[in-house]
């Protein structure tokens, strides 16, 4: 769902709760998050406040507190749907 989306990278996570994503394409991270916030209802965290491995330009999605697998699916669907939507810069 995510890896098709222009702007977008990511590398699948090999195991734990989170996975950085890279939206240094489309534009600032901050920017980007509330916009997943208003488009998508979802919250994530701008990576520059972990440190070197997200960093600027990524934002960190956890989903270590999603209940089921169809809510985990049902939020990444949202937020591919947000990021497509995306203003161009």
């Amino acid at each position: 769902m995510l890896a098709d989306i222009p702007g977008v990278s990511f590398v699948p996570p090999q195991g734990g709760f989170q996975m950085w994503l890279n939206v240094s394409g489309l534009g600032s991270a901050g920017e980007v998050a509330a916009w997943l916030r208003e488009q998508a209802g979802v919250l994530v965290n701008r990576g520059e406040a972990f440190g070197p491995q997200g960093g600027p330009g990524h934002l960190r999605l956890v989903f270590g507190c999603v209940q089921d697998d169809d809510a985990y699916f049902a939020a990444i669907g949202r937020i591919a749907q947000a990021l497509r939507r995306y203003p161009a810069r």
